[in-house]
């Protein structure tokens, strides 16, 4: 099947940032047999600004030319190589879900992990396509690692063995190396989305299609009087009790009924405080407590964990809807990581529509995951 304009456009983006990054591979690799004089006139060089233009135009023109024979040599035989989840693969997943999870996996759990598993395939081929693996350090390592091992001569330095390991394909057979180049070719997807930053206008209407969200939470002030029932023990009820009529009975200012109390080591105000906020103080029953309280009056006892509290609420702002500039910055970086992940499923559904999928099972995988 063909392949859409978009992603075609796609993999010359990802065709340019691997060719770097074969260069940047090359460039280890060779610099490991050069003498430290070389290699600093070599880096001094490879930092001239017009050497980079240079390269980068050669680059695009050679990728112009070959790009479409590219992908006419991948479609060799007039189709890619099916993806093909083999039983025994099948097994092996029914098996970790069930080690994982300690039942086995329903028929909607396995259509999902199916389709996990044909996503996966789609980007390690679409990253080793793209060499994805050219120059990351931590394939690199792993490859070298894995070469040192299997060689016999333990007088190879590790470009040496990089470039062997290269040679033997050993990175098509890792399943480190495959999980460092799925999610590595899923990011670099990602970040290729369009990178026009949203206007105010598509910021605000996202703030108001998910208003309730970014809704800034409702607040309280209050004041409080303190019995503790460290030192008051049994007779802190009895003690609540008689200060709170005193309060009413004598018609106590918010600002005074703390000399009929005990110490509290954090004080007897807080203003603007959230329910969360004031859970963090006092625990979560007092907060839900006195998130409910009417304002312009004592109430209580409540308790907390360190006795009780009689308490004066002098104000109460209902939730309310932040300005844009409040949170701006938070509308922008969940929109752009919305789109970036719209442009990962369209993705992946086009490369979908490249390959034939085989489940030997007969287990037929939904794009859904249903």
């Amino acid at each position: 099947m063909t392949a859409t304009p978009s992603l075609n456009s796609n993999r010359m983006c990802l065709q340019v940032t691997s060719s770097l990054a074969r260069a940047k591979a090359y460039h280890v690799v060779w610099a490991a047999t050069l003498s430290a004089r070389e290699v600093r006139l070599l880096s001094a060089w490879l930092k001239k600004p017009a050497l980079h233009f240079l390269l980068l135009g050669v680059v695009l023109f050679g990728l112009s030319r070959w790009l479409p024979s590219s992908r006419a040599a991948h479609d060799a035989g007039g189709a890619l190589n099916p993806i093909v989840i083999s039983a025994s693969q099948l097994d092996q997943i029914r098996a970790d879900f069930t080690r994982q999870m300690g039942v086995p996996p329903t028929p909607k759990d396995e259509a999902m992990l199916i389709e996990r598993e044909i996503e996966e395939e789609l980007l390690y081929r679409e990253a080793l396509a793209h060499g994805l693996a050219w120059g990351d350090r931590s394939i690199q390592w792993r490859l070298t690692t894995k070469m040192r091992f299997l060689s016999d001569d333990p007088e190879l330095d590790d470009a040496e063995l990089y470039r062997q390991a290269l040679e033997l394909g050993l990175e098509r057979e890792d399943i480190v190396v495959r999980r460092i180049l799925v999610q590595k070719m899923r990011m670099v997807i990602r970040i290729n989305t369009r990178n026009d930053e949203p206007s105010e206008a598509e910021l605000a209407d996202y703030l108001e299609l998910y208003r309730d969200d970014y809704l800034e939470p409702a607040r309280i002030s209050l004041s409080h009087v303190f019995l503790s029932t460290q030192q008051r023990g049994n007779g802190v009820e009895r003690a609540a009790a008689q200060v709170a009529a005193e309060l009413v009975s004598h018609s106590v200012p918010r600002d005074q009924g703390a000399r009929l109390g005990d110490p509290f080591p954090l004080g007897w105000e807080f203003r603007s405080a959230s329910e969360h906020g004031l859970a963090k103080i006092f625990g979560a029953e007092f907060a839900a407590q006195a998130m409910q309280l009417t304002p312009g009056r004592w109430s209580g006892p409540i308790s907390s964990p360190y006795g009780l509290h009689l308490v004066f609420v002098t104000e109460k702002v209902p939730p309310r809807a932040p300005a844009l500039e409040a949170v701006r910055s938070r509308v922008l970086l969940r929109l752009i990581a919305e789109r970036r992940d719209a442009h990962l499923e369209n993705t992946l559904r086009g490369l979908r529509e490249e390959y034939e999928v085989r489940i030997e099972s007969g287990v037929t995988p939904s794009a859904e995951g249903a």
